[in-house]
C-alpha cells in the first residue's frame, strides 16, 4: 500500500499521538473485560428482599494477630522534673538534642573537703568519707554546661552527683530571699541555744554547791546532837557530880574544922572571931553544896532536855532544808532544761528550714543523672498544653527533660482488656514505625504491666494495659529513630503454617456456644452448624459444618432476623463460649486428637489430598444424621468474638 506524500507527512508528526491512543483504548479493553465476564446474570435476593452477598469457605493459613498503636521511646530513659516545691520559672536550658556525659558519682558517704579548679576543664574535688579517709576525684569537663555541682562543706550521700553536665537552671529568687531571713533566725535561735546550753551548765555547779553545802550542815548537826549525847552531856554530869561531892568533902571538912575551933575555943586556945571565920566558911560551903545540887536537878530536869531537843530540831531541820535545796536546784535545772530543749526545737526547727531552702535552691539547678540526648518533656494535650521552654512557668514534679539512650529503643503500646487474655510476654511481633515505612522491626512483647491504667481521653472508664517491645535498631537507622514517633504494632497471638478451613466473622451467627452459618440451597438456604477451634478479627477457623469452596451468606442479621431470634431464645439459657468451656468439652469427647495429623484431619486440613466437594442434598442428610454429635463438640483454643452486627 501506498500512502501520498500528505498523509506519510500525518503519519510522521502524529505516530507518538497514536501510539498513546492505542495503548490507552487497549487497557480499557483490560480492565473491561474480566468485570464483564464475571457480571452476574441476576442478583440472590434473601427471604427479607434484600440483595443477598456470599463469600467463599476457603483454607489458607491462619494467623491471629492483634494491632495496636504505640510510641517510640529508651528502654533506659531518664526524666529531670522539678523538684521545688513551688512553682517556679525556667532561667535556662539546655538545647533539645544536644548529648550529655555520665555524672561524676561519689562513691561514697562523707563531706566534701576542698574544691579546686586546676584549669579551665578539670577540677579535683576531695572527699572524706566517715572513717576520716581522703577520696581524690578528678573531674575533666566534656560540655559548656558541665560544672562542679558540691561546695566545701556539704554533706553528700553514696551515688549522689558530684559534677556533671547542667541541663537546666530554675529561678532560685524568692528561695534565696527566705534563706538569707532564715540565716538571720538560725543564727538568734543558735546564740540563745548555746546561752541555754551554759544556763545549765552554771546551774549544775550551783546546784551541786548548794547540796553539797547543805548535806555538810544537816551532816554536822547530827555530829553536835551525838556529840552532845555521847559527849558534852555525860561530861557535864560527871563534872557536876564532881564538883558537888567535892563541895561536900570541903564542907564536910570545914565543919569538923569548926567542931575543932569550938573546941580549942572553948579552951581558951582560939578566939571567939576565930570560931566565927569557921562558921562563915561552913555556911558558904553549905550554900555552895546548895546551889551545885540545884544546878544538878536544873541539869537534869530542863537543860538537857532542852539542849536535846535543840540540837535533834536543828539537824531535822537541816536535813529537811538539804532536801528542799536539791528540790529546788532541780526544779531549776528542769526549767533551764526545758527552755533548752525549747531552744534546741526551734532552732532545729528554723535548720531544717535553712537546709530545706538550700536543698530547693541546690534543686534549682538540674544535672544529666545519665548520658544521652536531651528531649524536651513538652504535653502537646489540648486540655493543658505544656511547653518546655525558657520563661516557661513549671510546678512541682512537671516533668522537663528526658535523657534516653537511644542505643536501645522500644515501643510502648497499649492493649485493650478484653484481648490482655490471648497475650503473654514472649509473643513474637512486628513493629512498622510511621516515619520508616519501608522498614518491619521484628521484636517480642518484653513487658506486659500486671494492672491496668485508664483508657486516653475521652474514653478514660476503659482500661488499658501497657505493653513495651524491645526492637533492635541498626546502625544506620539509629539516628533517624526519636522518642515519640508513631508506630504501628502486629502481635502474632497464634498461627497455623498449614491450610486451614476458615469462614468470614461476617457470615457466623453465634448464640450461647453455638455458631451458625447460612448457605444457599437452591432456591432457598440452609442453616448449618459450624464448630469453631481458633478466631481472629476476619475468620473463624472451624472443623467441620462447611467446606472449602461453599458459599455462605454475609450479613446473616440482615437477612433471617426471624430465624436468629429464634435461636437466640432456644439457647438464651446456655453459657457463651469461651476458651475454658471448650476445653472442658473437648475433653469429655472420645475422639481427642492424640497427633498432629489427626488435629488437622479434625480442622479439615488434608495435606495429601484436595477437599472433595459435597453436594448439598448429600451433605443436609448427613449433617442430620450427625446434628447430636456435633452439638457436643465445640472446642477452641482462644476467645472467640461474637459476630452480631455489622
Amino acid at each position: 500500500m501506498t500512502y501520498s506524500s500528505r498523509t506519510r507527512q500525518f503519519l510522521a508528526q502524529n505516530v507518538r499521538k497514536l501510539a498513546l491512543l492505542s495503548s490507552v483504548v487497549v487497557a480499557l479493553l483490560v480492565m473491561t473485560l474480566p468485570l464483564l465476564s464475571e457480571a452476574p446474570e441476576e442478583s440472590l435476593l434473601g427471604p427479607t428482599g434484600n440483595v443477598i452477598q456470599t463469600a467463599q469457605v476457603e483454607k489458607a493459613p491462619f494467623r491471629q494477630t492483634i494491632d495496636t498503636r504505640g510510641e517510640i521511646d529508651s528502654q533506659e530513659k531518664s526524666t529531670l522534673a522539678s523538684e521545688v516545691d513551688e512553682r517556679t520559672t525556667i532561667l535556662w536550658l539546655i538545647p533539645a538534642g544536644d548529648e550529655v556525659a555520665e555524672p561524676l558519682l561519689s562513691p561514697v558517704d562523707g563531706v566534701v573537703k576542698t574544691v579546686r579548679h586546676t584549669s579551665e576543664k578539670s577540677s579535683v574535688i576531695v572527699v572524706e568519707d566517715r572513717d576520716g579517709e581522703a577520696h581524690r576525684f578528678t573531674y575533666q569537663k566534656q560540655n559548656p554546661s558541665s560544672e562542679v555541682v558540691v561546695t566545701p562543706g556539704e554533706e553528700i550521700r553514696r551515688r549522689e552527683i558530684l559534677a556533671g553536665d547542667v541541663v537546666c537552671r530554675l529561678d532560685p529568687t524568692e528561695l534565696e530571699k527566705d534563706e538569707q531571713k532564715y540565716e538571720i533566725r538560725v543564727n538568734d535561735f543558735y546564740a540563745q541555744y548555746q546561752k541555754a546550753i551554759k544556763d545549765v551548765e552554771i546551774r549544775q555547779t550551783i546546784n551541786e554547791s548548794n547540796n553539797s553545802q547543805a548535806e555538810l550542815n544537816a551532816h554536822l548537826a547530827e555530829l553536835d546532837l551525838k556529840k552532845y549525847q555521847e559527849g558534852t552531856y555525860p561530861q557535864q554530869v560527871e563534872q557536876l557530880e564532881g564538883n558537888l561531892q567535892s563541895s561536900k568533902e570541903d564542907l564536910t571538912r570545914a565543919e569538923e574544922s569548926l567542931e575543932f575551933t569550938e573546941r580549942l575555943a572553948s579552951k581558951g586556945y582560939k578566939t571567939i572571931d576565930d570560931v566565927e571565920k569557921e562558921r562563915l566558911k561552913v555556911l558558904k560551903l553549905e550554900n555552895t553544896v546548895a546551889n551545885q545540887e540545884r544546878s544538878q536537878q536544873v541539869m537534869e530536869d530542863f537543860t538537857h532536855e532542852r539542849k536535846l531537843l535543840e540540837l535533834t530540831e536543828r539537824a531535822e531541820h537541816l536535813k529537811r532544808h538539804a532536801k528542799r535545796v536539791r528540790l529546788a536546784g532541780e526544779a531549776s535545772m528542769a526549767q533551764l532544761r526545758a527552755f533548752l530543749a525549747s531552744r534546741e526545737r526551734v532552732y532545729n526547727i528554723y535548720l531544717r528550714r535553712l537546709n530545706w531552702i538550700r536543698d530547693q535552691i541546690k534543686a534549682c539547678t538540674l544535672v544529666a543523672p545519665q548520658a544521652g540526648e536531651v528531649v524536651y518533656a513538652n504535653n502537646s494535650s489540648s486540655r493543658s498544653p505544656e511547653m518546655i521552654e525558657e520563661g516557661s512557668v513549671v510546678r512541682e514534679r512537671q516533668k522537663i527533660i528526658h535523657l534516653p539512650n537511644l542505643a536501645k529503643m522500644q515501643v510502648e503500646a497499649r492493649i485493650h482488656e478484653s484481648m490482655i487474655a490471648q497475650i503473654r510476654e514472649g509473643l513474637p511481633a512486628t513493629v512498622l514505625i510511621d516515619s520508616l515505612p519501608n522498614e518491619i522491626f521484628p521484636c517480642r512483647l518484653s513487658e506486659l504491666s500486671a494492672l491496668p491504667v485508664p483508657g486516653r481521653r475521652p474514653n478514660y472508664d476503659q482500661k488499658e494495659y501497657i505493653a513495651k517491645f524491645h526492637i533492635d535498631i541498626p546502625d544506620h537507622l539509629s539516628e533517624e529513630l526519636r522518642p515519640g514517633m508513631s508506630a504501628q504494632v502486629e502481635v502474632l497471638v497464634d498461627e497455623i503454617d498449614e491450610p486451614v478451613t476458615q469462614v468470614p466473622v461476617d457470615a457466623v451467627v453465634q448464640t450461647g456456644h453455638k455458631y451458625f452459618v447460612w448457605v444457599p440451597f437452591g432456591e432457598s438456604f440452609l442453616r448449618k452448624e459450624i464448630t469453631v477451634v481458633h478466631s481472629n478479627d476476619e475468620s473463624f477457623v472451624i472443623r467441620d459444618g462447611v467446606s472449602a469452596g461453599d458459599d455462605v451468606i454475609l450479613k446473616p442479621f440482615n437477612h433471617f432476623p426471624d430465624e436468629i431470634a429464634s435461636l437466640r431464645e432456644q439457647y438464651r439459657n446456655e453459657p457463651v463460649a469461651d476458651e475454658n468451656w471448650r476445653v472442658e468439652e473437648l475433653a469429655k469427647e472420645d475422639d481427642i486428637p492424640q497427633s498432629e495429623e489427626e488435629f488437622f484431619a479434625m480442622i479439615g486440613y488434608l495435606p495429601e489430598a484436595e477437599t472433595v466437594q459435597e453436594d448439598p442434598s448429600e451433605e443436609v442428610s448427613a449433617k442430620n444424621s450427625d446434628d447430636v454429635h456435633s452439638e457436643a463438640r465445640v472446642t477452641s483454643t482462644t476467645s472467640v468474638q461474637s459476630s452480631e452486627g455489622d
